[in-house]
């Protein structure tokens, strides 16, 4: 160099040796879609080291209402190379709308402490049966010693099963000479029907 110059030199020294860290890699469904209020739906979040160093996790939280965290193996555990763990993420909606949370997992990784894992849900409105009964209930006059049957239809119109037990309370003279309602369940949509006799 010339006197007065100055020059900078940046030299990498390969000593042969690995270079070695932990490395987190989190998966699974973090969109809940739709759910119920009143109901809850449940997903498995899975913990990886895909490093080549022991991953020292802390602790796995910053959930909120409606979510919840009921089952938790990975907090405080440390995975070595390739292995994982998991947290069960539960969202348990009270109300209408879109709810939008954060897991927070605090580990030794050296470029994703913490690592954030956003899930998402909303809540709907909940689903519930509707019974809806139709026919003729008006026999009119029917001569003595006669008879005239009527067919009433139950529908479901709400949007759960309808569960029916028992279709009774007829005294003579009337009568049910069949029945398809009794014991039967009802999906959304469906019906039954009921024959009724004036004799």
């Amino acid at each position: 160099l010339l006197s007065g110059d100055y020059a900078i030199i940046k030299a990498t020294i390969n000593t042969g040796a690995p270079v070695v860290f932990p490395d987190i890699s989190v998966s699974g469904d973090a969109t809940f879609g739709n759910v119920a209020v009143g109901s809850s739906s449940t997903h498995t979040v899975t913990i990886s080291n895909v490093g080549n160093a022991n991953l020292v996790i802390g602790t796995v939280n910053g959930l909120t209402s409606p979510y919840s965290k009921p089952a938790d193996n990975c907090s405080g555990s440390t995975l070595a190379p390739s292995a994982s763990c998991t947290v069960n993420v539960r969202f348990s909606p009270t109300a209408t709308g879109t709810f939008n949370e954060t897991l927070v997992i605090a580990s030794n990784d050296p470029d994703e402490d913490p690592y954030n894992f956003n899930v998402s849900g909303t809540g709907t409105t909940a689903a519930t049966p509707d019974i809806s009964v139709s026919g003729d209930a008006t026999f009119g006059s029917v001569t003595v010693g006669s008879s005239s049957t009527h067919t009433v239809t139950i529908s479901n119109v709400g949007t759960a099963n309808l569960v029916i037990s028992t279709v009774n309370g007829l005294t003579s003279p009337y009568s049910k000479p069949a029945d398809n309602c009794s014991g039967s369940t009802l999906a959304p949509s469906t019906s039954c029907t009921v024959n009724v006799r004036f004799s």
